[in-house]
């Protein structure tokens, strides 16, 4: 502060000089190298502290402004780099995450289907190798009802006989066998046949009358029903229309 007031001082001791020196020479004869000016050592000195100060208070305020700059630049170049690192991480994860996102879930594998069983066919009845002729007439009934199984039906019959014996029927599916009783033992005297499972003579049910003619030849007529006769032994086949449907093996006793 009094660095400054003795420079003012100064710069107003040069000030008067001046003007005295316009007011003794109004028509400029005066000559410069007739006036000498001094300047007092503390003048010089307020004068350079405070092109000193001067100096010093530019040099400050430009370093600040540099450091300030320098800082400013240094920040925007951290956030810079901030903001690439966090772009980079954010890409960089972005990448990872995208093939999980895009990848297909992977599909449950089903169970193998139990292989199916064809439903079993329904078998047609095996075809019986019972087969009966004019020899079955008047033969044991033990050995034609044991091949013929189990009866679903066996008791007496009404007697029909000419010599009055007693009579016993056995029934099984689709065939019929009648006995009659002498001396303890029973014999076939008719077989009365109703099913395909079994033949007579080689005569089946269902069988055309042309293919029962061509086993047992011509029969003799008597309504529906043919008789064919072989001594005092017969076959009776009966029809619907053209197919046999009962055949029946008879002898009187």
């Amino acid at each position: 502060m009094k660095k400054t007031s003795a420079f003012l001082a100064a710069l107003a001791i040069v000030l008067s000089v001046s003007a005295v020196s316009c007011g003794n020479d109004p028509v400029g004869t005066a000559s410069d190298d007739n006036i000498v000016l001094e300047i007092p050592s503390g003048t010089e000195e307020a004068s350079e502290e405070a092109s000193e100060s001067t100096t010093t208070a530019a040099s400050s305020a430009k370093s600040k402004d540099t450091t300030t700059a320098a800082s400013t630049s240094e920040e925007d170049e951290d956030t810079t780099e901030i903001k690439t690192e966090a772009a980079t991480e954010t890409e960089t994860e972005a990448a990872t995450e995208a093939p999980k996102a895009t990848e297909a879930p992977r599909a449950t594998e089903a169970p193998a289907p139990a292989p199916t069983e064809a439903p079993e066919q329904p078998q047609a009845p095996a075809q019986s190798s019972v087969s009966m002729n004019y020899d079955t007439l008047l033969s044991n009934a033990s050995g034609l009802i044991s091949s013929l199984g189990t009866p679903t039906y066996e008791g007496g019959g009404a007697a029909c006989t000419q010599g009055g014996y007693d009579v016993k029927v056995y029934r099984f599916d689709g065939v019929e066998v009648q006995a009659y009783i002498d001396g303890g033992a029973e014999y076939v005297f008719d077989v009365k046949v109703t099913s395909g499972d079994y033949s007579v003579n080689g005569v089946r049910i269902g069988m055309t009358k042309a293919e029962a003619e061509a086993l047992l030849g011509t029969g003799e007529a008597a309504g529906s029903m043919y008789i064919y006769m072989n001594g005092n032994k017969e076959t009776d086949v009966t029809y619907s229309g053209d197919v046999v449907t009962e055949i029946e093996l008879y002898t009187a006793v």
